[in-house]
């Protein structure tokens, strides 16, 4: 239930996010979208923002950079494509995590079954363009590594500390 719940707010913020790009433009809605959460998790636990130890911040700034770099790309995508096709087209980048860690043979159906879906949902229309597709491929790539980095840095501080740190340096860049 969960995950319908993380999937339908995902998709509603990339709605709400395609009206708020035409108004603000790019940089700016990834601004305020990176802000606000920032602001509401500093109110929600401020005892958890402190300053990270030498070994910690590596890790947490290569999480604040793929976020930063994932968001961008996906608004640039949103803004040239039409969402659907964009959050298709992304989702390769947490598919190829999974296709990397793999290792029995029958997540290998899944991948293909997961690929096949992607195929489905993307089916391109002349609303999309290159740059759209470009962008969107690099969000995926993105989304690998906020992945893979999100794996190391929760590692030592938690996920929460290592969200508002996120967020916090994301909201500051």
């Amino acid at each position: 239930m969960l995950v319908v719940v993380v999937g339908l707010l995902m998709q509603a913020g990339s709605a709400v996010a395609v009206l708020v790009i035409k108004d603000v433009g790019v940089v700016e809605a990834l601004w305020l979208r990176t802000a606000l959460a920032a602001l509401i998790l500093v109110a929600a636990r401020p005892k958890l923002l402190t300053i990270p130890a030498k070994g910690e911040r590596l890790p947490l700034l290569a999480l604040t950079v793929s976020l930063l770099a994932m968001n961008f790309n996906f608004y640039e995508a949103i803004s040239r494509a039409p969402v659907g096709i964009v959050v298709a087209i992304e989702f390769l980048g947490p598919l190829g995590v999974a296709v990397a860690g793999s290792r029995r043979l029958l997540d290998g159906l899944w991948v293909v079954l997961a690929a096949a879906g992607i195929a489905l949902l993307a089916e391109p229309s002349g609303a999309a363009t290159w740059l759209g597709i470009i962008f969107a491929l690099i969000a995926g790539g993105c989304w690998a590594a906020f992945i893979l980095s999100a794996k190391l840095a929760t590692r030592n501080v938690g996920s929460l500390r290592a969200t508002i740190f996120m967020l916090v340096g994301s909201a500051w860049f």
